[in-house]
């Protein structure tokens, strides 16, 4: 079990000011600007930077916030989806409550079977785009697809009903 988490740096985070991290804590990625780096290539973080770390287990989540500030991305900031879906629910259920279009042959397809039939090595953070939102896979356990996120981006997506059926 790991989870990824993801804050906003900003100007007073204890990073930016200069705090050292302790050696359990790597950033996996860091964006600033419109630029993505590996987070091991950052040795100095900034105002606005968006840092992408994972972690073992919930209780680091003290120790992180404090080192980086309490600045955690809002749920709509997050890459893996604006909230859970459960992986047993089928197409035909985002029809219904997203307005999805599907095939009648795969209305009855569960996500996860959608997402393994159409990724050979399954890994989290990957998207599949199904019009007005993307599956985004949020936790594997044993190699099985456990939790999922939809990711509501545009505008239009705005729009749409915010159920979640798990």
């Amino acid at each position: 079990d790991s989870f990824l988490v993801a804050y906003k740096l900003t100007e007073d985070s204890p990073v930016v000011c200069g705090e050292k991290m302790p050696k359990w804590v790597r950033p996996i990625a860091v964006h600033r600007g419109d630029m993505a780096y590996n987070g091991k290539n950052i040795k100095n973080f900034k105002s606005g930077d968006r840092v992408y770390l994972y972690i073992p287990n919930e209780a680091q989540m003290i120790e992180l916030d404090k080192l980086f500030g309490g600045g955690t991305l809002s749920e709509a900031e997050t890459p893996l989806g604006d909230f859970v879906v459960s992986p047993l629910a089928t197409l035909n259920d985002l029809k219904n409550f997203y307005g999805v279009d599907i095939s009648e042959e795969n209305a009855f397809k569960t996500l996860k079977e959608l997402l393994e039939d159409n990724f050979s090595d399954l890994e989290v953070g990957d998207r599949f785009s199904l019009g007005l939102i993307e599956l985004v896979i949020r936790k594997i356990e044993d190699g099985e697809v456990k939790e999922i996120g939809i990711a509501l981006e545009s505008d239009k997506h705005k729009k749409a009903k915010k159920v979640p059926f798990v």
